[in-house]
């Protein structure tokens, strides 16, 4: 399809990339289409080293499949922040500080293995273990150090000599500390290879907080131009330190900046987009020059109701009314439709609404579906039997971790001590395990980690 722009969207397209700037831009106004045009323009041969970064996964799958349709673009393939920064560690051996090989826990191994055992570690409950996660967290992500009210002093000194010990030990890293990593080994090491950019385009940028906007800060003064890409009126991760004034403060944090708006929405109805003007001139904070929202030109009504029911049981059975009435008689497909939460802690909502779906036989797609399915406890030791096998050199305490049935708690705190006092890789702990417990475990398991462990 012919991207036929605005008069708003042809002044990004002569933006100068020697330039920073900033493509203040609400929904629907053609961010995305505008950004990859602008970096088609870039002549045949161009040594104009180009990069994409954005916030989610979803974000970044959408950006290189439209990248994927433009020809000879040139711009790397987009990844997140997250990614960026390990591709630029990983690119630097020794700058990161964190075990090696790489390995980032994901919620599941947190939420079964991290927590437990290094709370099990130090004494206290799993509650105050994740508390002390959160307070490191929000400390990288803010740049200010800050102590959640309720944490004893001891407890956090011990959390933190305890932590340090455990993740070398298991061998894995956070994912909130991989920018602070990355900001720090760009402050100490003027030679840091991959971030040799001419240009970052960062979409999104109302999602970044202070560390993330500190690591472009670092690589912009290195003589790379920023252009940074999002609506303040979108930002939805404060619980990550996120905040709309990022974007907000952007010409000021970056003198000579140029500033481009785009305001016209050509996705939404008029009526849809009075009622987000109405909610969004509702912050305080907004700046007041700051435009609002159009419609194009004969934009149709569009369709938005406020419903209120007596319950989460009818609330259910209304989303899925409203669901089958846009199907039968106005012949949407479920593919063609999207329900969405403002939150839904343990599946509490969604799971009312999926039963009555399944009533009416409408078919729909469960956002989570592959990560139940990989929570499933014989499939979790499948994974690590899996991830084990494909890695050199790894960290045992990943798998008698999983594979709860054969080791104990005592097993592991076995593991554990031996491999922190010998300074070896916790597989030196499974031969004495197998001498000391034998009669205890299945030999079978022990003969597999044994033989396993043997490998190059």
């Amino acid at each position: 399809m012919a991207f036929n722009p605005t008069d708003e969207q042809r002044a990004v397209l002569a933006h100068d990339l020697r330039r920073h700037g900033r493509i203040l831009a609400g929904p629907g106004t053609g961010k995305s289409a505008t950004i990859i045009t602008l970096l088609n323009s870039l002549p045949e041969g161009s040594s104009i080293r180009t990069k994409l970064l954005t916030f989610t996964r979803a974000a970044t799958a959408e950006l290189a499949h439209k990248l994927s349709e433009v020809e000879n673009v040139l711009c790397e393939r987009p990844s997140t922040v997250h990614s960026f920064c390990i591709s630029v560690l990983l690119s630097n051996p020794g700058v990161g500080e964190f075990p090696e090989p790489f390995r980032m826990a994901d919620d599941w191994e947190n939420r079964e293995i991290v927590r437990p055992t290094l709370a099990r570690r130090l004494g206290v409950q799993v509650r105050q273990v994740r508390d002390l996660f959160a307070e490191l967290a929000a400390n990288w992500e803010s740049l200010v150090p800050a102590e959640r009210p309720g944490i004893a002093p001891a407890v956090r000194a011990r959390f933190m000599g305890g932590w340090r010990q455990h993740r070398e030990i298991y061998g894995y890293t956070l994912p909130s500390e991989l920018p602070h990593a990355l900001l720090n080994a760009l402050r100490q090491h003027d030679d840091l290879e991959g971030v040799q950019y001419n240009v970052l385009v960062v979409d999104e940028y109302q999602d970044l907080n202070a560390c993330d906007l500190a690591v472009l800060r670092a690589i912009a003064d290195r003589g790379c131009a920023i252009i940074g890409a999002g609506d303040d009126d979108q930002s939805i991760y404060s619980f990550r330190k996120a905040h709309p004034e990022g974007i907000r403060r952007f010409p000021s944090e970056y003198d000579g900046a140029a500033d481009y708006p785009l305001s016209i929405t050509q996705r939404c109805g008029r009526r849809i987009v009075e009622w987000a003007n109405f909610v969004i001139q509702g912050e305080p904070d907004r700046p007041a020059a700051r435009g609002s929202l159009q419609c194009t030109a004969g934009a149709p009504d569009g369709e938005v109701a406020l419903l209120s029911f007596a319950s989460e049981v009818s609330e259910a059975r209304g989303v899925a009314t409203l669901t089958q009435e846009l199907i039968t008689r106005r012949g949407l497909q479920p593919s063609e439709m999207l329900i969405l939460m403002r939150s839904d802690h343990n599946g509490q909502f969604s799971k009312r609404i999926k039963a009555e779906l399944e009533t009416r036989e409408i078919a729909f797609s469960d956002p989570d579906a592959v990560n139940k399915i990989l929570e499933h406890e014989a499939n979790r030791r499948a994974v690590s039997l899996m991830r084990l096998a494909s890695i050199e050199r790894t960290h045992w305490l990943w798998l008698p971790s999983c594979i709860w049935q054969v080791v104990s708690a005592l097993h592991l705190l076995i593991i554990y001590t031996i491999a922190h006092e010998t300074g070896d890789q916790p597989s030196a702990g499974l031969y004495w395990l197998n001498s000391a417990t034998a009669s205890s475990m299945d030999q079978d398991h022990l003969q597999e980690l044994q033989q396993s462990s043997k490998a190059p």
